[in-house]
Protein backbone atom coordinates (compact mmCIF):
# COMPACT_ATOMS: atom_id res chain seq x y z
CA UNK A 1 0.00 0.00 0.00
CA UNK A 2 2.61 2.09 0.60
CA UNK A 3 4.51 1.87 -3.03
CA UNK A 4 1.36 2.62 -4.45
CA UNK A 5 0.39 5.50 -2.56
CA UNK A 6 4.17 6.75 -3.13
CA UNK A 7 3.87 6.18 -7.07
CA UNK A 8 0.33 8.19 -7.05
CA UNK A 9 2.10 10.94 -5.16
CA UNK A 10 4.97 10.52 -7.69
CA UNK A 11 2.33 10.93 -10.66
CA UNK A 12 0.35 13.51 -9.07
CA UNK A 13 4.30 15.58 -8.74
CA UNK A 14 4.60 15.14 -12.26
CA UNK A 15 1.38 16.36 -13.07
CA UNK A 16 1.39 19.44 -11.47
CA UNK A 17 5.02 19.98 -13.08
CA UNK A 18 3.15 19.84 -16.35
CA UNK A 19 0.30 21.94 -15.57
CA UNK A 20 2.72 24.49 -14.40
CA UNK A 21 5.00 24.39 -17.64
CA UNK A 22 1.55 24.23 -19.70
CA UNK A 23 0.64 27.85 -17.66
CA UNK A 24 4.10 29.31 -18.27
CA UNK A 25 4.12 28.45 -21.89
CA UNK A 26 0.31 30.09 -21.98
CA UNK A 27 1.34 33.47 -20.49
CA UNK A 28 4.54 33.43 -22.45
CA UNK A 29 2.60 33.35 -25.38
CA UNK A 30 -0.21 35.87 -24.32
CA UNK A 31 2.71 38.02 -23.15
CA UNK A 32 3.74 37.57 -27.02
CA UNK A 33 0.47 38.07 -28.51
CA UNK A 34 0.40 41.28 -26.46
CA UNK A 35 3.80 42.97 -27.80
CA UNK A 36 1.93 41.82 -31.02
CA UNK A 37 -1.20 43.88 -30.66
CA UNK A 38 1.28 46.95 -29.69
CA UNK A 39 3.43 47.04 -32.60
CA UNK A 40 0.47 46.35 -35.10
CA UNK A 41 -1.09 49.71 -33.25
CA UNK A 42 2.54 51.61 -33.68
CA UNK A 43 2.33 50.12 -37.69
CA UNK A 44 -0.95 51.68 -37.83
CA UNK A 45 0.03 54.77 -36.45
CA UNK A 46 3.11 54.76 -38.93
CA UNK A 47 1.11 54.38 -41.84
CA UNK A 48 -1.61 57.00 -40.71
CA UNK A 49 1.23 59.82 -40.51
CA UNK A 50 3.45 58.16 -43.97
CA UNK A 51 -0.35 58.53 -45.52
CA UNK A 52 -1.11 62.26 -43.86
CA UNK A 53 2.32 63.32 -45.12
CA UNK A 54 1.30 62.17 -48.73
CA UNK A 55 -1.92 63.31 -48.80
CA UNK A 56 -0.27 67.23 -47.75
CA UNK A 57 2.10 66.61 -50.33
CA UNK A 58 -0.82 66.04 -52.75
CA UNK A 59 -2.39 69.07 -51.44
CA UNK A 60 0.36 71.62 -51.84
CA UNK A 61 1.04 70.40 -55.41
CA UNK A 62 -2.20 71.40 -56.49
CA UNK A 63 -1.75 74.69 -54.99
CA UNK A 64 1.82 75.42 -56.67
CA UNK A 65 -0.21 74.11 -60.30
CA UNK A 66 -3.26 76.84 -59.05
CA UNK A 67 -1.12 79.65 -58.26
CA UNK A 68 0.55 81.38 -60.69
CA UNK A 69 4.16 83.27 -60.10
CA UNK A 70 2.86 86.82 -61.02
CA UNK A 71 -1.10 86.78 -60.43
CA UNK A 72 -1.78 86.10 -56.25
CA UNK A 73 -4.80 84.32 -55.06
CA UNK A 74 -6.71 84.68 -51.86
CA UNK A 75 -6.02 81.80 -50.25
CA UNK A 76 -10.52 81.40 -50.06
CA UNK A 77 -10.07 81.07 -53.67
CA UNK A 78 -7.12 79.03 -53.60
CA UNK A 79 -9.44 76.31 -51.36
CA UNK A 80 -12.33 76.68 -53.76
CA UNK A 81 -10.27 75.69 -57.18
CA UNK A 82 -8.64 72.67 -54.99
CA UNK A 83 -9.81 69.10 -56.07
CA UNK A 84 -12.87 67.46 -54.29
CA UNK A 85 -11.13 64.13 -53.82
CA UNK A 86 -8.40 66.39 -51.79
CA UNK A 87 -11.07 67.52 -50.13
CA UNK A 88 -12.98 64.59 -49.66
CA UNK A 89 -9.82 62.64 -49.03
CA UNK A 90 -9.04 64.66 -45.87
CA UNK A 91 -11.71 63.59 -43.73
CA UNK A 92 -9.87 60.62 -43.79
CA UNK A 93 -6.95 62.06 -42.21
CA UNK A 94 -9.53 63.33 -39.66
CA UNK A 95 -8.79 66.62 -41.07
CA UNK A 96 -10.68 69.79 -41.14
CA UNK A 97 -10.63 71.14 -44.33
CA UNK A 98 -11.07 74.74 -44.28
CA UNK A 99 -9.58 78.14 -45.65
CA UNK A 100 -7.19 78.09 -42.14
CA UNK A 101 -6.29 74.40 -42.93
CA UNK A 102 -5.18 75.55 -46.22
CA UNK A 103 -3.31 78.30 -45.15
CA UNK A 104 -2.15 76.87 -42.62
CA UNK A 105 -0.28 74.47 -45.10
CA UNK A 106 0.83 77.63 -47.31
CA UNK A 107 2.43 79.34 -44.57
CA UNK A 108 3.99 76.17 -43.40
CA UNK A 109 5.72 75.99 -46.58
CA UNK A 110 6.59 79.94 -46.68
CA UNK A 111 8.48 79.83 -42.94
CA UNK A 112 10.64 76.84 -44.48
CA UNK A 113 11.53 79.15 -47.31
CA UNK A 114 9.92 76.88 -50.07
CA UNK A 115 7.10 77.23 -53.06
CA UNK A 116 4.96 80.19 -52.04
CA UNK A 117 5.17 83.76 -50.76
CA UNK A 118 2.58 85.90 -49.49
CA UNK A 119 1.18 89.10 -51.06
CA UNK A 120 -1.08 90.41 -48.10
CA UNK A 121 -4.21 90.02 -47.04
CA UNK A 122 -4.24 86.38 -46.93
CA UNK A 123 -3.05 86.28 -50.89
CA UNK A 124 -0.25 84.23 -52.29
CA UNK A 125 1.46 83.44 -55.42
CA UNK A 126 4.56 80.91 -56.49
CA UNK A 127 7.89 81.52 -55.36
CA UNK A 128 10.08 83.03 -57.73
CA UNK A 129 14.19 82.51 -58.11
CA UNK A 130 14.33 86.08 -57.02
CA UNK A 131 12.44 85.85 -53.61
CA UNK A 132 15.12 83.25 -52.20
CA UNK A 133 14.39 79.89 -51.34
CA UNK A 134 12.90 77.24 -53.58
CA UNK A 135 11.06 78.19 -56.41
CA UNK A 136 7.26 77.17 -57.15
Amino acid sequence: MAEAIAAERKLRQEALGMVDARDAVIEAQRSEIAWFVDELERQKEHLRTVKARAFWLRVIHEIREILQERDALHVGEITLRIGADLVHESEEHGQVWDIDTVRGAIDERMYRNRYFVSEGAGRYRKRRAEDGGVPG
